[in-house]
Parts: C-alpha cells; structure tokens; sequence
C-alpha cells in the first residue's frame, strides 16, 4: 500500500479530526443532531485548502455556500421524487465542471454532491431544512475557525506547512532511488510552496525568512538533479562517499521539514546538520570537479536552511504580515469561462451527470430491498474523474478502502459497543480520510467508509444493516462507474511520445542557453519550463501504466528514454551549478543538435507510428551526449 510521504502532513488533519470528534462527544445526550454537525465538519475539513489566510476563507466559505446548496436541493427533491433524477444529473453537471479550478475545485464539487445524495435519501421533510442547515453550517463554520486560529495568531501555519511539505520532498528525492517517483515529483511541491507562500501575506522578516527558506529548498533541489550524473562513475570509493552525502543530506532535509512543522523537533536539526558536514567533508575529499564544488553548494544551502528553522521566527508576535480574502483577481471565473480548450472538463461534467443520475436511478429502484441507499451516487461522486488513470485507481482504491474501513470500524464497534469507542473511531477515520485524501486512495476511502458507517450506528442502525447497505451500495456504484467509462472512456493522459517530445525540446533550449551564458531571466524561465515539462511527461508514464489500452510507445520504454532525458538534466544541472564547468566537456552544441532530433523522431513517432532513421551527422561528447545517443538507440527497434 503506497503513500506519497512527500504530500503527507499531518498537523491540520489531526486538528480537523479532533473537531469532528469532540462536536460528536458534545451530541451524546442529543444523537439526532450528532450526523449533521459530523456531517458537516467532514466535508468543510476535507476541502481545506491549506494554503493561505485568504485561500483558506475563499475555498471552505465557498464549499459551505455549495454544501448549502446541495442540502437544500436534496432536501427538496426528496418531498418532489419525479424531480430527483433530472435536478441530480444538472447539479452533477454544475459540480463536475468545478474540477476546471484545481483539486481543491474538483474536492468542493466531490462533497456537493455527497451531501445531495445524503439528503435526497434522508428523509428529511422540508420545513425541518433551516434546522438542519443551521447545524451543517455551523459545524463547517467551527471547523473554518480553529482552521484559520494559527494563521490569525500570527503563527503562519499553513506558510510552514508548505515549507514542510516541500524540504520532506527534496528529503524524499534524495533518500528514494533515483529516477523514483518522488525523486521526480519534488519540484512539484517546491514550484507549489514557492507560489503559496508568495500568497500568504508574508511582509519584512517573515516574508524575507520564508522566501529564504523555499530558495535554499530549490538551489538544493538541483544539486540533487546534478548528483545523479555520478550514477555511472566507476570508482567505487567516489560513488560510496556520494551516496554517504546523499544520505546524510536527506536526514537533514526531512528533519528541517519536520522542525519548520513542529516547533519542538527543531532540536533534531543540530545533530543531523553536524552529520551532513561530515559526509560533505569527506565527499568533497575524493570527487573531483565538478562534483565537488556541486557538493560545497548544496552544503552551504542545506547549512544556510538549517540556521534559519533552528534560529529565532519571526512568526507570532513577531510576525509581519496582512489578513486579507483576496477575492479579486482569483482568476476563478476565467477558468471556468475559458480554461478548457481541450473540453476534458466538459466531457467530465457531462459523464458525471450521466453517471450519478444513473446511479440515483438504481438507488431508487433498489428501494424495496434496500430503503435510503444512498451510498451509490455518493460512492459515483467520490470514484469518478476527468482522467481515465485517475479514475482507475479510484475503483481499486474504494474497493481496498470500503472492506478495510468496514471490517475495521464494525468490528471494534461489535466488540465495544459504546458511545466513546464510536467518537474514537470518528477522530481515527477523519484523521485518515483528510489526511491522506491526496497520498493514499485506500486509506483516505477507509476513513470514509469509517465516519458513515460509525454515524449511523450512534443513530440507532443496526451493525449488520450498516454493513449490507455500505457493501451494496458501493459495488453498484463500481459497476454504474465502469459501464459509464467503458461506453464513454475519460481522456487518457498526455501521449507518451508527444511528452517525451515536449521534454526533449525543452531540454534542448535549456542546454542551448546554458551554453551561450545569455540572459539569466531567460535560462532560468527556460529551467522552470524544463521542469513543467519533466513532471507532465513523468505524469504521463504514471498514468499510462495504470490505462488499460495500447499506446504508439510502451509505457516501459518510454520510462527508459525519460530516464535518459534526466540523466541529461542532471549533468547541465551539474554544468549551472559551478559556472564555466559547462565549456569542459559535460555538454558541448552537437548534444543540443541530438536532443533537437530526438524530440523530432519523437514527434514523429506519435503522427506516424515509427521514430524514423537519424539524420546524419556527429553525435554529442561527453556525458550529456552519451546520455542522449543512448535515448537514440532505444527508439531504434520502432523504425529508426
């Protein structure tokens, strides 16, 4: 079982969990409000975007005008049943269009439409709406509150969570094999921290001591990338002092992360910092330039980084920085006005409108066997997704899920049956569901599974009748799930050969700029387009391995010629990182000829289905043109 550790923060979770448990330990001598304050706490902790002051109060008092709404849609199409089907296809198709705004859009649509289908099966008449509206509401509004509690004091917490978020990538990335997926994705957390913190507020010292941080962050994350251009050094003494320094510097990594997250971890910093000088010191003692100065620059960003998390905050009273929502300039109706030229979103709403009526349709046809299924559209809500892979693993993931979070919650609740186990066992599984609700599909559908199979036991179900619903209803979702897919496939992901393509020209001019040492401004914009360019084509061989279907490559080897584009990366990386070492012979202009080629070969391999010959000519020297003579001959069985 899997977990992206390098999006995996634990702190707001558990806060958000704990809410959830104390509002349901509150209900205890009044279980019939006890569903609608959870309710309503779960869904408002789940689409917390985590991010800044403003992107906070504009994502989760956005999500509670949308629960809202859903709430009042259900209540009112359950007095209305020949309504239910048609409003259920039109919200579906409002609230799968949200997916255009990011996750977190895609997360507000998801819980709409799991409190429409709760609310069309609930019995509820109308004139008992504004009660129970008044409760969600409230719930959602406490859970908005202790959420911006840090940020309002002055302690940044959600600026020192990104920075977490991304020293424990660049930790991961150097600890992981290389070539890992986390070894690959870390620039994704980095490019995202570096745009959040930008966001936060942060002003004088804090915004200097923020921004300080992300940049050591980014300056060490290419020395990483420069490493791995020792991969194939023969000496097995340079190689073992590289790998000591790698290690030593991961710790390091992971534990600045976790002492800018938690306060009182800070005092893990000194020792492991000390234990990275040494493995600095004794790496730049047997590798020769350039390596060595490669590793003298990531000592100095690593030491620089560490002084900053052990030395004083200037957060709390000390902080600088401005409380603003911000809502101008969100970019959020253009988006949704002109952010689909491809029309994967529409075609997303509109399967999910097809799909989650179809699923109210077989709840309300399995009624007399099974009354108020509702687990069925909500199951359709959670499982569907604009992208073919996506939605695969959302299947797996809800099957694994929903039998861990049954067996697990029904059996502790048939062994101690009470009402304190049950508030436990709701902080557990909301502790699960937000916090891995992007890391990991099983456990995140297991905490789920967890808090609507515990709700309605407090409200006097039997165990038996919560676990033949739960188990029914989510295996007719599956089954409504994958006949919409496969009469109506999602988009599959980027073509392997047109993003290795995209790669391999941006390599190209990276390596090109590099060379001429012209503009900064413009070899740095190159870099980070570089970088947009190696995470979508990595996205893109993830997703590929997990679509069922062919495709012009085999996800296999297109892996391996990806592997050698990054090899590339790594010795300009190497080359940008000590100046002049560039004109020594790691990279010279007949490389940039032979990555220009390749991307061509790779272009044509996707129009026309071969790669063609190579052109005539002088292949690249040095290790940059070995490694792309290499992506070469590996495309040269498919025609070339």
């Amino acid at each position: 079982m899997h977990v992206d550790r390098a999006g995996f923060v634990w702190g707001g979770p558990i806060r958000s969990a704990l809410v959830c448990a104390l509002l349901l330990a509150a209900t205890a001598w009044a279980p019939s409000v006890a569903f609608e304050l959870v309710f309503g706490a779960v869904l408002i902790g789940v689409v917390d975007p985590g991010a800044s002051f403003g992107h906070r109060v504009r994502g989760m008092g956005g999500a509670m005008l949308l629960i809202a709404t859903a709430t009042a849609l259900g209540v009112l199409v359950a007095a209305f049943p020949p309504a239910r089907v048609p409003v259920a296809a039109l919200f579906a198709l409002v609230c799968g269009y949200l997916a255009i705004l990011g996750p977190r859009g895609a997360a507000a649509g998801m819980v709409a439409l799991v409190a429409f289908a709760v609310y069309t099966g609930s019995g509820i008449s109308p004139s008992q709406l504004l009660p129970t509206l008044g409760l969600i509401l409230g719930a959602g509004f406490i859970q908005l509150v202790v959420a911006l509690v840090p940020d309002i004091a002055g302690r940044m917490d959600a600026s020192r969570s990104e920075l977490f978020l991304a020293w424990r990538a660049l930790g991961t990335s150097l600890r992981d094999s290389w070539g890992s997926s986390a070894w690959i994705m870390a620039p994704v957390a980095i490019t995202r921290a570096r745009g959040n913190l930008a966001a936060s507020g942060a002003q004088g010292a804090t915004q200097a001591w923020l921004t300080t941080l992300i940049a050591r962050c980014e300056d060490a994350r290419t020395g990483v990338v420069a490493l791995a251009a020792l991969r194939d050094d023969e000496d097995p003494g340079r190689a073992a002092a590289a790998a000591r320094f790698r290690a030593a510097a991961a710790l390091l990594a992971l534990r600045i992360g976790e002492g800018l997250h938690l306060p009182f971890l800070r005092r893990r910093v000194g020792p492991a910092a000390a234990a990275m000088e040494e493995a600095a010191d004794a790496a730049c003692a047997v590798l020769p330039a350039p390596w060595d100065h490669v590793i003298d620059r990531m000592r100095l960003d690593l030491r620089s980084a560490a002084a900053l998390t052990t030395g004083p905050w200037p957060v709390g009273r000390a902080v600088e920085r401005t409380l603003s929502v911000g809502l101008r300039g969100t970019g959020s109706l253009e988006k949704v006005r002109h952010g689909d030229p491809t029309g994967i979103y529409r075609a997303h709403a509109v399967r999910l409108a097809i799909a989650y009526a179809a699923a109210t349709v077989v709840a309300m046809l399995v009624a007399p066997w099974f009354p108020n299924l509702v687990a069925t559209p909500l199951t359709v809500a959670l499982l569907l997704r604009p992208d073919l892979a996506g939605t695969e693993v959302k299947v797996v993931g809800r099957i694994v899920g929903t039998t861990l979070g049954l067996v697990a919650v029904l059996g502790v609740l048939a062994l101690f049956p009470s009402t304190p186990v049950a508030i436990v066992l709701v902080g557990i599984s909301a502790a699960a569901f937000f916090a891995f609700v992007a890391s990991n599909q099983q456990l995140c559908a297991a905490g789920i599974t967890g808090i609507f199979a515990v709700l309605p036991w407090i409200g006097g179900r039997p165990l038996e009748a919560i676990a033949i619903s739960s188990a029914v209803g989510t295996g007719l979702a599956i089954i409504v799930t994958l006949a919409v897919i496969a009469l109506w496939r999602p988009a599959r992901s980027l073509p392997l050969a047109r993003a290795l393509a995209d790669q391999a020209a941006a390599l190209a001019r990276y390596t090109s700029l590099a060379l001429a040492a012209g503009d900064p401004a413009e070899e740095e914009a190159a870099r980070r387009a570089l970088v947009g360019r190696g995470v979508a084509a990595a996205g893109a061989i993830d997703a590929a391995l997990l679509e069922l279907g062919t495709h012009r490559l085999d996800p296999e080897l297109a892996h391996a010629v990806f592997l050698q584009l990054v090899d590339g990366v790594a010795v300009v990386a190497a080359a940008e990182m000590t100046g002049e070492q560039v004109a020594r012979g790691l990279a010279d202009t007949a490389g940039v000829a032979a990555t220009e080629e390749l991307g061509l070969r790779l272009d044509r391999l996707e129009r026309e289905g071969a790669p063609g010959p190579r052109a005539a000519g002088a292949a690249g020297g040095g290790r940059y043109g070995r490694a792309i003579e290499r992506a070469h001959l590996l495309l040269g069985p498919l025609g070339g």
